[in-house]
């Protein structure tokens, strides 16, 4: 009867991994020279500490999706997530995926590209730099990462590239994409065909393979079916592809039309995948954090978008809500905050520690702002893309909490700059006026700081 009996106590489990499809299991039996972070004793009885799910939107910039006016794209799940939660109206991010996604990981600055994501770069994150997921199952949480991460290979001997985000503490990685979903990633071929969102190369089991699926519907798929099966408590991170380019006709999207029609359309696809998401979390024992990475596409914002400094390119949307917010739903702040923030807002939310790895960290807790706590404000946010590099020209510009921007382009690809504007951003929202000439001194002073806390 004995073993009867032990069959009666498994059968619930054995049911659950007989839900699991074979990559999945296979994910869970991953072999690996490093072994799975051991989650610490909590007393007995002790309440556990909130999920965290953290949703990355890619290029979707502050005035496209709930910020926007009403031709902008209909998004009613973020409305409605914003309706239970916070609103922030000065989140910045970067000017492109890259530095965006290093500042929220490691919860300091980054002006430089994190490196290429085939090639081992001199910018792929250092080992020694303490990842957010790191940080996490430090304090006993589990750690996945869903979708795109764009930030480099990993720097461990014998590691191929599926196992970068491994590398960095994430303990798995599903529906993973290396870059964009229009890069090609197999080193053994290179096809022919235009690598698109129905034709693409996604990484699952830390394996990589041509899927010919539609990407932003696998990627929910994935995400509905096995995080309800993962135990409390998660850290999750979920970096969906759209609305980035290729700008092409999603479901529901006329087949004829233009780059800024698609996107919007793309945006909406998005906003609906994310209610789907949201279905399976509960918001009174989770932490919802939704973001941008960088500002609007050239394509939908013009010059003054992506991939500058100017506010169209670096201004990002966020949104918190569910466990640990106690504000009223609907409050909008206008404090100034960095995208780099979420570093020790998360861990503080998991009652985990900041350990400082290769840079100080310069991240803020944003408790105080969630609960309606004392806020000290920040006197400045630092911003940049491809400083000190010689793939791009340089872009990095320093944001003062009352109303100054100072901006420095290095054309020349040597890591000095060689044009600066300045901008009263109170009176000039829409930087049209260079303002430098007559505020050197004010200059001066902002120049010192970007130019001593940039950290390439």
């Amino acid at each position: 009867m004995r073993p009867l009996l032990w069959l009666l106590r498994l059968w619930p489990f054995l049911l659950i991994a007989c839900a699991l499809e074979p990559s999945s299991v296979e994910r869970v039996r991953m072999a690996s020279p490093v072994r799975p972070v051991r989650k610490p004793l909590r007393p007995v009885g002790a309440p556990l500490p909130p999920d965290v799910l953290v949703i990355v939107l890619d290029d979707l910039g502050y005035w496209n999706g709930h910020y926007g006016d009403p031709a902008d794209p209909d998004t009613p799940v973020l409305d409605g997530l914003a309706a239970q939660g916070v609103t922030f109206s000065r989140c910045y991010g970067a000017p492109t995926c890259q530095p965006a996604r290093m500042m929220l990981n490691t919860g300091h600055v980054w002006v430089t590209d994190a490196g290429p994501a085939v090639a081992l770069g001199a910018h792929t994150p250092k080992l020694a730099e303490k990842f957010l997921p790191e940080r996490m199952n430090s304090a006993g949480y589990v750690s996945a990462l869903f979708g795109k991460w764009h930030l480099g290979v990993a720097q461990i001997t014998g590691w191929t590239p599926e196992q970068a985000p491994r590398s960095q503490g994430y303990t798995y990685w599903y529906t993973g994409l290396r870059a964009n979903v229009n890069a090609w990633y197999d080193e053994q071929s290179q096809p022919q065909e235009p690598i698109d969102y129905d034709y693409w190369w996604r990484v699952e089991a830390e394996t990589g393979e041509l899927r010919t699926t539609f990407q932003p519907d696998e990627l929910e798929d994935r995400f509905l079916q096995l995080y309800p099966l993962a135990p409390s408590p998660k850290f999750t991170m979920v970096c969906s592809s759209a609305p980035h380019a290729p700008f092409d006709p999603f479901p529901g999207c006329s087949p004829f039309g233009f780059p800024a029609y698609w996107y919007e359309c793309m945006a909406e696809h998005v906003d609906a995948s994310i209610g789907a998401v949201l279905s399976v979390v509960d918001l009174n024992t989770t932490l919802v954090i939704v973001c941008g990475d960088n500002g609007t596409p050239p394509q939908v914002g013009g010059a003054k978008a992506k991939a500058t400094c100017y506010e169209r390119g670096l201004r990002v949307p966020l949104i918190i809500a569910g466990a640990g917010v106690t504000v009223a739903g609907g409050t909008v702040i206008d404090e100034l905050v960095s995208l780099e923030d979420l570093y020790a807002t998360v861990i503080a939310a998991g009652g985990g520690t900041i350990v400082t790895g290769l840079h100080p960290i310069t991240s803020r807790d944003l408790e105080p702002l969630l609960t309606g706590g004392a806020w000290t404000p920040r006197a400045h946010v630092i911003a940049g893309d491809n400083w000190a590099t010689s793939t791009a020209d340089g872009v990095r510009c320093i944001v003062t909490t009352d109303r100054w921007k100072l901006i420095q382009k290095d054309t020349t690809r040597d890591g000095v700059a060689d044009v600066e504007e300045l901008y009263d951003l109170a009176s000039d929202p829409f930087e049209f006026a260079n303002v430098l000439a007559v505020n050197a001194a004010r200059a001066d002073a902002m120049r010192a700081t970007l130019e001593a806390e940039s950290i390439p």
